[in-house]
Formats: C-alpha cells, sequence, structure tokens
C-alpha cells in the first residue's frame, strides 16, 4: 500500500491484513462499499484536477467508483487529505483495503450503529413503468442538483448525518484506545516489595474467606469477612480474620470453638482489622498508607530497610507511612504500630535547592535528613517475672556448685506468663543521618543517580556510603523497567547498616551469630552497642568496608499497573556475620492467577552460609489468588516465619556451648535454646464474594484484575 494510514501504528496493524486477507476479498468490497457509502469527502477531492498522467490504476478506480470507497475509507481512520491522495494517484489498493476494514469494524462493533435504509422511492401514477420490449426506453431524467443548506444543530440532524457523526465518534475512540500508553519517564521508586505477606486485590470488593489454616502444628478453621471501596485516589479495605482452634498440635483429640488467644491478647492485634487505608500511590506527590503487610524503607535504607512488623506469627502491628513532595522538597514519616504499643518511628525530610531550574539535572540534587528511633528496645533479657535481674554474657559454669548445690549455670529464663514473649529491660535506641544526591545522566527514558550518606547512632559509632541507582525503560504498548544499585559502604565499631531489617523483631530479643565470644546470645542492642553492666564488651574492631548490590526487573502495563517483577539483593562487608541476601518474585503465573515469593537471609557468616546453613534463622513468604468463577477465588498463603513456641511461662537456656565445667567439658542436659524458632504455616482459603471497579477504570486497564 502506497498511502498510509492515520498513524504509524495503525498501518502496521492493518497491513499484515490486508495482505493476508482484505485483497481476496476486493470484489465482494466493492460492492459493499458501494452499497453502504455516503458522499463525505470525495466530492472536494475530485474538484482538484487530476494528476497530468494519472496511473493506469486510475482507469480502474473510475469504473469502482470515486465516492464511495472515499466514504468507506474515511470511516476506516484515515484523513481526508490521504484520501485526495489515493483518489489522484488512483490507489486502488489503498481505498479497498480501507473500505474492508470499516466494512469488518462495522460488522463487530455494537457499538456503530446500523446505518438507516432510504426510503423506497414514491411509484409513478397508475403502477410502475414496464419497458416495452420492441421500443428504445428514453434515458433518466437528470435530478436536479439539491440546493445547499446550511448545516442543521446537532440535535437536528438527519438520520444519515447522525449515522456519521456517531460512526466517526466510535472510529476516534478506538484510535485513542489503540494509541500505545505514554510514560512521562522512567518508572519511579522502588520495583518490588520483599516481605509482602499476601495477594490483596485492588478492585471494590465484598466477601468472606472461610478454610483451614495450619500455623505450627495446630489447626484453626480460619473465616475472614471483607469488604473494600476505592473513591478515586482514596482506598479503604477491612477486614475481621477470625481463627477456630480444630486441633491442638501434639494431642490426639479435636478441640471445639475457642478463637486463638495469641490473635487477641495485645491491643496492636485489634488493628488488624484494618486490611488497608490508603490515598495516592507511592512516589506521588502526597501519599498515606495503614496496612499490616508492607515493609518499610527510609531513604537509601542506611538505617531502616524492608522492616516487616509482622514476621512473628503470634504477633500483628499495623503500621503507618505518610509522604509528601514537591519541586522543591518534601518528607517521609514511618511508624510501625498505630496504637503506639510498638514505639519504632522513622523521618525524612529533603531540600532540593535548585528545584526553580528547568534543566533535569541541576533540578535534581537533593538535600536531606534522616531519623530513625526505637523507644522500647529490648536492651538485656531478665531472669524472670520475680528475678528482674538480667542474664549476664559472661561468669557462668557448667555444673552444681560443689558446697550449695545449686546450678552454677545462671543463664535461664521464663517467659512472660501472659504474652509468652521474654521480658526484658528497655532503652531507646536512636540514629540520625544525612545524605545528598543528584542525577549525573537523564535521558526521556532513562536516568543515573549517585549519592552519598553519612548516619550516626547516638553515642555510638557511625558508617558513610556512597553508591549509583540507574534506571531505564523500554517498550510501547507494554514496558520492561530495569533497577540496579551498586553501593560502597564503610563503618565503626558501633554501627551496623539498615539496623532496622527484615528481622529487627525477632534479632532485637536474640541476635544469633555463627560465633560469639559470649556465653550467652545476646540482643541485638548488646551485639552492636555492648552492654559492659551485663557482661558484654563494647566492640574494638578495625574499620569495616563493604558492598551492596541490588537488581530489579519489572514489566508494567502503564506507569501504575505492575503485571510481574523479580529481584535479588546481597550485602556484605569485612565484619563478622552480616552477610544478607534477598530474592523476590511476584507476577501473574497464568490469567487469573497471581502470586508471589520471597526469600530473605540474614547475619550469615558469608555467602556459602546463606544456603549452607539450610533454612534456619531465615524467612520465606510465598502466595497465590486463583480465580474460579467470576465470584469465587482461591487463596494459598505459605509462610517460614518465627515463633516462640515454648510458650508463656516455660524456661528457656540462653547460654551456650562455652559455659564448661572444671574440666572443660558442656553441659550434657542442657542445650542452647533459641527464644523464637522457624515454624511453617499454611493457609488455604476459598473466597467467596464479587469484585467490581468503576467503568472507566475497566476500559483504561482493560478489565484485568490488578493484585499486588
Amino acid at each position: 500500500m502506497s498511502a498510509p494510514f492515520l498513524d504509524p501504528q495503525g498501518r502496521e496493524r492493518f497491513h499484515s491484513r490486508a495482505v493476508a486477507g482484505e485483497r481476496r476479498r476486493a470484489p465482494r468490497t466493492t460492492h459493499l462499499v458501494q452499497a453502504l457509502a455516503l458522499v463525505a469527502f470525495a466530492p472536494s477531492a475530485l474538484a482538484e484536477p487530476p494528476d497530468p498522467q494519472p496511473p493506469a490504476a486510475d482507469t480502474r478506480m473510475r469504473s469502482l467508483g470515486y465516492e464511495p470507497i472515499a466514504e468507506a475509507a474515511a470511516r476506516a481512520g484515515v484523513t481526508e487529505e490521504t484520501i485526495r491522495t489515493w483518489i489522484r494517484n488512483g490507489d486502488v489498493e489503498g481505498l479497498e483495503v480501507a473500505g474492508a476494514l470499516w466494512i469488518e469494524k462495522a460488522s463487530l462493533d455494537p457499538k456503530i450503529p446500523s446505518r438507516p435504509k432510504p426510503e423506497p422511492a414514491a411509484e409513478e401514477p397508475g403502477g410502475p413503468v414496464t419497458a416495452s420490449p420492441d421500443k428504445t426506453e428514453p434515458p433518466p431524467t437528470p435530478k436536479p442538483e439539491r440546493p445547499t443548506e446550511p448545516s442543521p444543530a446537532k440535535s437536528e440532524l438527519p438520520p444519515d448525518a447522525s449515522w456519521v457523526a456517531a460512526e466517526k465518534q466510535a472510529a476516534e475512540k478506538s484510535a485513542e484506545k489503540s494509541t500505545p500508553p505514554k510514560l512521562s519517564g522512567p518508572i519511579k521508586g522502588e520495583l518490588i516489595d520483599p516481605g509482602i505477606r499476601n495477594v490483596t486485590t485492588k478492585r471494590d470488593h465484598v466477601g468472606a474467606r472461610i478454610g483451614p489454616h495450619i500455623i505450627n502444628r495446630d489447626w484453626f478453621l480460619g473465616i475472614t469477612p471483607s469488604f473494600g471501596f476505592h473513591l478515586d485516589d482514596l482506598k479503604l479495605a477491612f477486614q475481621a480474620p477470625l481463627n477456630v482452634l480444630v486441633h491442638r498440635g501434639g494431642t490426639e483429640s479435636l478441640e471445639n470453638g475457642g478463637l486463638r488467644d495469641e490473635d487477641w491478647d495485645e491491643a496492636a492485634d485489634f488493628a488488624r482489622v484494618i486490611r488497608y487505608i490508603s490515598y495516592g500511590n507511592k512516589e506521588d506527590r502526597l501519599f498515606l498508607s495503614i496496612d499490616s503487610f508492607s515493609p518499610s524503607t527510609i531513604g537509601h535504607g542506611e538505617l531502616m530497610r524492608f522492616y516487616q512488623g509482622n514476621i512473628d506469627v503470634d504477633r500483628s502491628m499495623t503500621g503507618a507511612s505518610f509522604d509528601a513532595y514537591n519541586d522543591y522538597g518534601g518528607f517521609q514519616l514511618k511508624l510501625n504500630d498505630v496504637t503506639f504499643e510498638n514505639q519504632i518511628v522513622g523521618a525524612l525530610a529533603f531540600l532540593k535547592p535548585l528545584g526553580f531550574l528547568d534543566e533535569a539535572i541541576p533540578k535534581s540534587l537533593s538535600l536531606g535528613v534522616e531519623y530513625v528511633a526505637d523507644f522500647n528496645a529490648p536492651q538485656c533479657v531478665r531472669k524472670s517475672a520475680n528475678d528482674p535481674a538480667c542474664v549476664a554474657g559472661s561468669g557462668h559454669r557448667a555444673g552444681p556448685d560443689p558446697f550449695t548445690g545449686r546450678s552454677r549455670d545462671d543463664t535461664f529464663v521464663r517467659t512472660d506468663p501472659e504474652l509468652g514473649r521474654p521480658l526484658v529491660d528497655v532503652t531507646s535506641v536512636q540514629a540520625i543521618g544525612f545524605s545528598g544526591e543528584m542525577r549525573v545522566q537523564s535521558g526521556e527514558r532513562s536516568n543515573t543517580k549517585a549519592y552519598l550518606t553519612f548516619h550516626q547512632f547516638f553515642g555510638e559509632g557511625n558508617g558513610a556510603a556512597g553508591g549509583l541507582i540507574a534506571r531505564f525503560t523500554t517498550g510501547k504498548e507494554t514496558f520492561t523497567t530495569f533497577r540496579l544499585r551498586g553501593e560502597y559502604r564503610t563503618f565503626t565499631d558501633g554501627y551496623l547498616p539498615s539496623y532496622f531489617d527484615a528481622l529487627y523483631e525477632v534479632t532485637k530479643y536474640q541476635f544469633v551469630q555463627s560465633s560469639s565470644p559470649y556465653q550467652v546470645t545476646p540482643t541485638k542492642y548488646q551485639a552492636v552497642f555492648g552492654d559492659p553492666d551485663h557482661g558484654f564488651a563494647e566492640p574494638s574492631e578495625e574499620r569495616k568496608h563493604g558492598f551492596r548490590f541490588e537488581g530489579a526487573l519489572a514489566f508494567y502495563d502503564d506507569e501504575e499497573t505492575k503485571r510481574a517483577a523479580f529481584g535479588l539483593g546481597l550485602e556484605d562487608s569485612t565484619g563478622a556475620d552480616d552477610t544478607n541476601f534477598y530474592a523476590h518474585l511476584e507476577l501473574p503465573i497464568a490469567p487469573g492467577i497471581e502470586g508471589f515469593g520471597t526469600f530473605i537471609a540474614q547475619n550469615a557468616a558469608d555467602f556459602g552460609d546463606v544456603f549452607g546453613r539450610g533454612l534456619e534463622g531465615s524467612v520465606i513468604l510465598a502466595g497465590a489468588r486463583i480465580q474460579l468463577l467470576p465470584i469465587l477465588f482461591a487463596h494459598v498463603t505459605y509462610s517460614h516465619n518465627f515463633q516462640i513456641v515454648r510458650g508463656a511461662g516455660h524456661e528457656l537456656h540462653l547460654g551456650n556451648e562455652r559455659i564448661v565445667n572444671e574440666s572443660g567439658s558442656a553441659s550434657r542436659y542442657f542445650g542452647s535454646d533459641r527464644i523464637f524458632e522457624n515454624v511453617e504455616s499454611l493457609f488455604i482459603e476459598l473466597e467467596l464474594g464479587y469484585e467490581w471497579r468503576e467503568k472507566d477504570e475497566d476500559e483504561a486497564e482493560g478489565g484485568k484484575t490488578d493484585a499486588k
């Protein structure tokens, strides 16, 4: 075809169809076009003088008739100027294919109204005239030209004109839908969320999930009614998760009724009725989120990174995030518990001193200050509710005292008789930091950012880091986005990068390492900062050097609709037991099936130990949501999380193999207990409910389910 369609994408889309099938139907197409046509653009085209020597194809064009084909081609979405060019150049193929496409479109699209049939011509008085076989029929009398009349108002359009207007409107709407979405730049922010806990629909919904919940060895019947509504930028969803005991692990009988005690024994547990409340989207200029499943990061993650408050199956925390910014600055706030029973807070404020400039690179300069704190950080573990003394890190012996007969191993503790967690003395851990960043490369779909940071724990050590973040996006109708980070870091004693990490809610009570100079496993506070009053010396090692690498790949339909993503990260240093690794995947496994999976391993001796130690001390989170029927869904959620298995009021031995007797032998009777142990949980649920979304959102996103 020599003449293009209205846009390059349209030409490419129709060209193969034209060659493959429409040419074979050219004769039929011609007759149909002639039958359907109205004169729209052709008269003005014919009024122009043809080329001095029109091509031979012009003869065939005249035999087919200019006006009908031009009319049909115009309805197929071709400009008037293009039609005139086709007519002048005798481009038969162009007009025939356009007409064929219009006929096919009109027959398939219910939104295009059928053209009203013309009224039959009135018969002459005396009945129809029959030509005499022996007489020559006179030529028909030419009809007088129709006088030009002013165009009627839209509401007064005649039937034919209304039909043409409707067809034109439908063609314009179809062209808008076929136009590929545009990006204002690279996809912003993080592409993945390591630590998410379930697949959550983003549609308006109402319904209930029911099915077996297996937590460690206990069986429950899970019943969770829920509903959610999306009102433009505001999204609300609430639930009532209930676990009814069916079978207690380790017993042989079924137990009837009774809600799981650990689900509702703290004030923070009652906030679990909030599934999510959010306004806007992450990276919007104003964003608010309250939920219990999203991990939290402040700034570049040097203090708080992927913090997750719900890795203990017996504890639930609902956190909040609030972000706001403009061209000249902004801030970011994090709160791990909206009930304030747990008190971890984070904040970031930044200024963009060159925000008034138009140039992208200098305008991107940003200077920020960070603050993160835990005002209830466990400092040391108490022996029991009746003995407020903390367990010392050294000075213990195995075996009984030869004079009194009492045990010389004073590392036994009893957990809280009500909540089951260890009793602790608390302190505050606070840190402040400064950062600067600026783009060093900026393109339409790519940019590279350089950053420098410095952070200081109050009264303790400090660390600095510098790195590059590269983001680039490719694609037209769908987009493939890459995000890479490389970082160098250095830090002193009394400092640990990403102190508030994914496992903080477990390691703050017991910071397990491959080797320890102490007789008792310390709390995270004692391991990083020391606690001389309780036998944990302050660290005195050389300055450490390390790295951090992260990579992520994601696929988007538009800037807000992510369809699949994969990412991984690795960090290590010259320090001991600080190798951390994660891998995360989220994707639609098949139409109607969405899933995710996360693996997190921290505090390993080296990269080989990440997998060499098995799954001990690691976290696995995975889930899938499957649409079985329009109103029926299946949910499967698996977690390799943590739990204090011994329960409330039980005894734990925190001492390790360094507790020996006079002969240097460790006790044969007492091993080292972990406060938190890895346990498996499996939820299998059927969800009966109804989902819907606004009509314009369905049209914009093709009616696809979008889940996080």
